[in-house]
């Protein structure tokens, strides 16, 4: 999404599991592995190279202006251990047109098939 800097325009746009600032996502996996900053540093860097961007600083908040949507839909675990509720919550309050789909699906890595899930997507995307 950081990479299209306003130039598409989409009539409809699903987001699921959204982490909106990639950075912080690193940070936590730091934490979770208990990775010290030296390595932290090094697969910072990895990432980047990869990326020729910096990882630090992108965020969906800053983007989510200049991606022209008619409607987007988050689709959102209660149980993500991965993205935070609250912080897509704010997303959908700053992002015009957005409409916030929660439930209990499965946590972060399954939500995407349960079949409230996809009925879901498939009714948004239909209307």
């Amino acid at each position: 999404m950081a990479e299209l800097n306003g130039n598409i325009s989409l009539s409809k746009l699903v987001l699921m599991g959204l982490h909106p600032v990639p950075f912080e996502f690193f940070k936590q996996f730091q934490h979770v592995l208990s990775i010290n900053d030296k390595l932290f540093a090094k697969c910072v860097s990895y990432v980047e190279e990869k990326l020729g961007r910096k990882v630090n600083g992108m965020s969906v908040h800053e983007v989510n202006s200049s991606i022209s949507a008619d409607k987007v839909l988050l689709v959102h675990d209660e149980k993500d251990q991965v993205a935070n509720l609250k912080i897509i919550e704010k997303l959908n309050v700053e992002w015009e047109n957005s409409e916030l789909f929660t439930g209990e699906h499965g946590g972060h890595y399954k939500h995407y098939k349960h079949p409230e899930v996809v009925e879901k997507v498939v009714e948004f995307m239909k209307t």
